[in-house]
């Protein structure tokens, strides 16, 4: 396909035809006062911001950079930190959650138990087994 060229004249008419309509700010043109008015309002609180609360993976995860369990953007499965709230402390790395009705973004306490180990939790789904002396926490006890 051959590439498209264009004269000088028609690079001219259409520099004039585009002049003035270009505004980085929001694509649009606004006069100097509705401009600052809108900086000011960008100052403020972000209208996407949700609080630090978003999903990933189908889990909610919360926006907590001086955790010690959160990820290098700062995020900490909002799961793990209820947890580690009621236990007084963060839960360690091994230390596995489980859903029980699988639904991952129910982070309801009475739908939560935390195994040991992630072998632990791997045991109830392949064989339904579930021993106490491996829960660390146990989500049913609460209603």
């Amino acid at each position: 396909m051959p590439v498209k060229t264009f004269t000088d004249e028609h690079k001219r008419k259409i520099s004039e035809s585009q002049k003035g309509s270009h505004n980085s700010f929001y694509g649009h043109k606004h006069s100097e006062a509705t401009r600052k008015k809108l900086r000011a309002k960008r100052k403020g609180k972000r209208p996407s911001w949700k609080g630090g609360r978003v999903k990933s993976g189908g889990y909610i995860m919360l926006f907590k950079p001086n955790h010690p369990s959160a990820n290098k953007k700062g995020y900490i499965p909002e799961h793990r930190f209820l947890i580690g709230e009621v236990l007084g402390h963060p839960l360690e790395k091994q230390n596995e959650v489980h859903h029980i009705n699988n639904i991952r973004d129910d982070n309801r306490f009475s739908n939560l138990i935390a195994f040991i180990t992630r072998g632990k939790h791997k045991a109830l789904h392949q064989w339904n087994y579930i021993n106490p002396k491996d829960i660390i926490f146990d989500g049913r006890s609460y209603t």
